[in-house]
């Protein structure tokens, strides 16, 4: 089980800030800089390790670009979680927690989203680890071959048994779905 927080990071929180009071809600890593007191670098550094974890994006479409100073980036503020409600992980991926969001679509997000309020893992789970060690860890109605993009691509017999194994697996997730409602 786990607990959407609010991911606290000085440079992350001056980004909002400064996306907040920006016309086109972005920010550059040259503006954090001036305003933290530190250097360009220091900026880019952070940002990319934010990046990898879906905090921040970059603006600009072509992405083969090295970041610099002026290049534009977007707060990811994941919307559709709330912040300080209960999610239960329903699968481990890559090491990226799958959870039933807002507006039920099962969706990966990096553990930094959250605080663990309990670390069990279900016993239904079959776990595995593939190369350079990531963790893969779902019921076994889900551990056949790209079950999720077949899901995302509206293939109606996977939804079916998505829906059928949320209830019979997550009973927690199942009733707070139906509260919402």
């Amino acid at each position: 089980m786990l607990e959407h927080i609010e991911f606290q990071d000085r440079i992350l929180a001056m980004a909002r800030n400064l996306s907040l009071v920006s016309d086109d809600e972005c920010f550059s890593s040259s503006e954090v800089a001036v305003n933290l007191g530190i250097t360009d670098q220091e900026v880019l550094c952070a940002l990319a390790r934010l990046e990898e974890t879906d905090w921040v994006v970059r603006f600009e479409s072509d992405w083969s670009i090295p970041a610099t100073g002026k290049t534009r980036w977007v707060v990811m503020e994941h919307a559709r979680l709330t912040i300080g409600k209960r999610y239960e992980v329903l699968a481990i991926e890559n090491d990226l927690y799958r959870i039933l969001d807002d507006s039920d679509d099962p969706v990966l997000y990096d553990p930094s989203c959250f605080k663990i309020i309990d670390d069990s893992r279900p016993s239904f789970w079959i776990c595995r680890t593939v190369e350079d060690g990531v963790l893969y860890c779902e019921p076994p109605e889900w551990a056949r071959d790209c079950f999720f993009e077949k899901y995302h691509d509206g293939v109606e017999s996977v939804r079916d048994q998505f829906w059928k194994d949320l209830r019979k697996h997550y009973p927690f997730t199942w009733s707070e779905r139906l509260k919402q409602r």
